[in-house]
């Protein structure tokens, strides 16, 4: 007795073999309206499966509720069950009543979700197929710290992607991550480098079950850690000194136009962060745009913009000297002065003759370059007289001032006179 061979693809579509759903059933789904903080909508087991519709109808968007986000939570104690989300009841309607392969082969991944992550500004239904008990519980976050996290990551990424792209350790790193996380990925790869190109079914059947082996491994990795630490931590250590020393064979980067590249899917991944990180998708469009804006402005423009705004707005605070630091600045800076005076006429680049022919003391010139003070002491006594004079001037009373005024007055009608 013979055997039908049956192909690898037939394996797949044999899961979506489902029978049409009951159009009385369909009917008859009621439509359940979750709106505030923590409704809750129970439901009870069934000796069949029951299909139920829960909406939530969004609110207006605003800047105050950038990361905001809204959750349907689903708590059930089975995985037999299936979701159906769209934006209207319809909607929802309309896919399970035509759903089959797709929905029926997504209850088999590893990734089945029971938190909906909806679009708080807009109308979102789910529709829940399952005959166990279960809960529908409504979150609202007015803050997602998940998403503050992601706007800015995305800025700090598209700021510095210009020096991470060309730093060696960050080389070194995003090698190795992607090797430990890829490692399945790029095994099949050189797999699919030995197969003939006639055995597309078979490389698209690799490279499908490498992906669900890393989601699988992705959603259990903390079963795993903790059951099986001693082959998880041999994976890691494998696999991340073979990534070493294919990026240290290889050697960091240094042609300019492939660093560019990379600098731009740095910057481009950055600025999908910085979208993905609200619902508020006019408002994370127009913050995207405005980094990407100012990243194309010539930096000389830019700095001349970051010069003029801290001139305007943070003006550096002018601190006045003291009469001492006065003095001493003043005689620093004479004394510096005299030296260079000195050294230029000890230099070559000096015309002694002509600078002679134009002095009127020479000799006392010459004694100067020699090393001898730049003044005489009758020099410096009769400055040190005036300066003690200017001070007793400025020092007198109003009545000083008139009384010395009208002594010098009489003084002059005196000689007059005389």
């Amino acid at each position: 007795m013979g055997f039908t061979r049956i192909p690898w693809w037939g394996v797949f579509l044999s899961l979506g073999l489902r029978a049409p759903p009951i159009q009385g059933q369909l009917d008859h789904s009621v439509v359940h309206l979750l709106q505030d903080k923590g409704d809750v909508h129970l439901m009870p087991e069934s000796q069949y499966e029951g299909f139920e519709i829960f909406c939530h109808k969004g609110t207006a968007p605003s800047l105050a509720q950038f990361w905001s986000s809204t959750v349907l939570r689903l708590h059930i104690n089975t995985d037999e069950y299936t979701l159906f989300t769209a934006d209207n009841a319809s909607s929802v309607r309309e896919l399970y009543s035509g759903h089959s392969w797709p929905y029926a082969a997504l209850n088999t991944l590893p990734w089945k979700v029971k938190d909906l992550k909806v679009n708080p500004f807009q109308q979102s239904c789910v529709g829940v197929l399952t005959k166990a008990n279960y809960q529908m519980i409504l979150q609202l976050y007015r803050v997602n710290y998940w998403q503050v996290v992601m706007t800015i990551a995305g800025i700090a990424l598209f700021v510095y992607a210009p020096r991470l792209c060309r730093n060696v350790f960050f080389h070194y790193t995003t090698g190795i991550g992607a090797g430990i996380l890829l490692s399945l990925l790029v095994i099949t790869f050189f797999i699919q480098r030995k197969i003939r190109t006639g055995w597309m079914g078979w490389i698209l059947g690799i490279y499908s079950l490498s992906i669900y082996f890393l989601t699988t491994l992705w959603y259990n990795f903390k079963t795993y850690l903790m059951e099986q630490h001693l082959f998880v931590l041999g994976y890691f250590v494998i696999t991340g000194i073979a990534s070493f020393a294919i990026c240290y064979r290889m050697g960091p980067v240094e042609n300019p136009r492939t660093l560019n590249l990379i600098q731009w899917c740095l910057q481009g991944f950055a600025l999908m962060l910085i979208y993905l990180s609200s619902y508020y998708q006019a408002a994370s469009l127009s913050l995207a745009l405005v980094f990407l804006t100012w990243a194309s402005i010539p930096d000389i423009i830019k700095s001349k913009t970051r010069s003029w705004y801290r001139k305007r707005f943070f003006p550096p605070k002018v601190r006045l000297l003291k009469e001492s630091e006065y003095m001493d600045q003043a005689r620093v800076e004479t004394k510096k002065a005299l030296d260079d005076l000195r050294e230029f006429c000890r230099s070559p680049d000096c015309d002694a003759w002509k600078l002679t022919r134009r002095l009127k003391s020479p000799n006392r010139f010459a004694e100067f370059v020699e090393g001898s003070p730049h003044l005489t002491e009758d020099e410096v006594m009769d400055y040190s007289h005036a300066e003690f004079d200017e001070l007793n001037v400025s020092s007198l009373t109003d009545d000083e001032e008139d009384l010395a005024t009208m002594n010098l007055a009489g003084a002059m009608e005196t000689d007059d006179e005389g």
